[in-house]
């Protein structure tokens, strides 16, 4: 059971992700969605003990700080939640990043 929530999580990310990227014409927000996915995806490995190398980690943790400042500093009033998620999302793999180090 504890496994099928994150596989949830992933499928319905990156189901938004597409949506918004091709049928909604809101390229940043499928980034956005994108990068999510990606997150729960390094969680999910690593909880099956499987972690990725550490390079991904810094890469994912690059893009979800610029996603959340793009968000926080572009569109402050439509989207604040989303950069606050990404920058949440950031700060939490560089905390899994230190605990696989």
């Amino acid at each position: 059971m504890h496994t099928l929530i994150p596989i949830l999580i992933i499928i319905f990310a990156a189901s938004f992700g597409l949506y918004f990227l091709f049928i909604e014409s809101t390229p940043a927000l499928g980034v956005h969605f994108f990068l999510i996915t990606l997150y729960f995806f390094l969680s999910f490995h690593e909880r099956r003990n499987a972690p990725f190398s550490k390079p991904i980690y810094y890469v994912l943790i690059i893009l979800l700080i610029a996603d959340g400042i793009y968000f926080l500093f572009f569109f402050p009033n439509k989207y604040l939640l989303s950069g606050i998620i990404s920058l949440f999302f950031a700060f939490s793999t560089w905390l899994q990043l230190k605990r696989i180090s």
